[in-house]
């Protein structure tokens, strides 16, 4: 990101006091201006609403998606993420990105699980990535995500990538 695209410029424009009235509740609960309030929310438009529906992504209940994943064997969440969840990501990242590499890749997924109800956290330190995904929706979950994790790491990305997982967290660490 340049320099020029953290500047700000000033703009007026009109919003309907029902919502001007939420946008401030909503940001003196999370101690943060209107202005940043409205920033964020226009920049996850742009970044994700934007793209959402082209890309055929929709909302579906956390136990659902949880309940459909842990009915399945083992062999078969590793074909569903190697036959179709990875080429839909990848599919998904170009049309977004015009571009699929590993680290647009991870960035793009975080920006993802910001949209949702799943905790993350990535850092960066002397050139290594620590990726971590909390999200207690067991085994079956982490594991279709790891082989994806996997598939993407060794096909756009030269460096060995460590993933480990269990029932509620995948962890991604690679250097740079």
């Amino acid at each position: 990101m340049d320099i020029d695209s953290k500047r700000t410029k000033p703009m007026t424009f009109r919003i309907e006091n029902k919502i001007l009235e939420k946008i401030r509740e909503e940001g003196e609960k999370d101690q943060i201006s209107v202005s940043n309030l409205i920033n964020k929310i226009l920049k996850r438009y742009i970044e994700w609403d934007l793209y959402a529906p082209k890309v055929g992504m929709i909302p579906i209940p956390r136990l659902l998606l949880e309940k459909l994943f842990e009915k399945r064997s083992k062999q078969e969440i590793i074909e569903l993420a190697t036959n179709v969840g990875k080429n839909e990501l990848e599919d998904i990242l170009l049309f977004m990105n015009k571009k699929i590499d590993w680290i647009l890749f991870l960035n793009w997924f975080k920006m993802r699980l910001q949209n949702s109800s799943i905790e993350i956290m990535y850092t960066i330190e002397k050139n290594k990535h620590t990726f971590i995904m909390k999200h207690g929706m067991g085994e079956n979950w982490s594991l279709y995500h790891k082989t994806i994790f996997e598939l993407i790491s060794k096909e756009n990305y030269k460096n060995p990538v460590d993933i480990k997982y269990n029932s509620r967290v995948i962890s991604i660490e690679f250097y740079e």
